[in-house]
């Protein structure tokens, strides 16, 4: 059984190398939601202090109306997107990607499970998809930004199978880049999205699958 330093590729940062090591992957779409809750409560901040010291003489004498608007229309947005993702976190729970071999060797296929449960026997059809993405940095000073270039996509559409288990199984191509996270601002990603058009609210989750180069297959210590 070899090493968790012969597992992890030298372009993986620390923090991530626990992942090549588990055959148990969370999802993000957990993440998000509290991305959203706090983009939501700093909006509603902006906007009080806009409407309170609004009223203060040493403020801005009028605030413009389309200001005010703006920013009750980007609260009401981010509300409701917070909201939204809190009832599918509820109704889906944060569903566990467990995989049968991590890392992934390039050339391979990745093969693994989603568990959501008895309850989603009869759920309708899955998408899955896998890319895998050239994530850096564009443009200079004040107007760069992180884009990500697709390298490579890959997909398909599977049926839940007994039990609420959604099969993973997609294979790499050979000719594609591993997991590289050691700069964050020009970095290798595989990411796999899981989706699925439940009645009312969908099911979509995202995963980051580490990737390693190379034939050989890795089995990872159970979690």
């Amino acid at each position: 059984m070899r090493s968790g330093e012969d597992i992890v590729p030298s372009g993986v940062s620390e923090d991530a190398a626990d992942q090549f090591l588990s055959t148990q992957i969370s999802g993000s779409e957990k993440g998000s939601l509290i991305g959203a809750w706090v983009g939501t409560i700093v909006c509603c901040v902006i906007l009080g202090a806009f409407l309170f010291f609004g009223k203060m003489p040493w403020f801005i004498d009028e605030i413009p109306d389309p200001i005010l608007w703006i920013l009750a229309a980007v609260v009401a947005v981010s509300l409701g997107k917070a909201i939204w993702e809190t009832i599918r976190l509820k109704r889906f729970g944060d569903p566990i990607l467990e995989l049968n071999i991590v890392p992934v060797p390039v050339d391979s296929t990745l093969e693994g499970r989603i568990n959501l449960g008895p309850a989603y026997s009869n759920g309708p059809e899955f998408s899955i998809k896998l890319q895998c993405l050239h994530c850096h940095e564009r443009g200079g000073g004040k107007g760069s930004h992180m884009v990500e270039d697709v390298l490579w996509s890959a997909g398909n559409k599977v049926s839940l199978m007994p039990g609420g288990i959604v099969p993973i199984s997609i294979a790499l191509p050979k000719d594609q880049p591993e997991t590289n996270d050691e700069n964050p601002f020009d970095s290798i990603l595989w990411r796999l999205t899981v989706t699925a058009p439940f009645k009312g609210i969908g099911f979509c989750e995202k995963y980051e699958i580490p990737v390693r180069s190379g034939s050989q297959g890795v089995i990872a210590k159970p979690t």
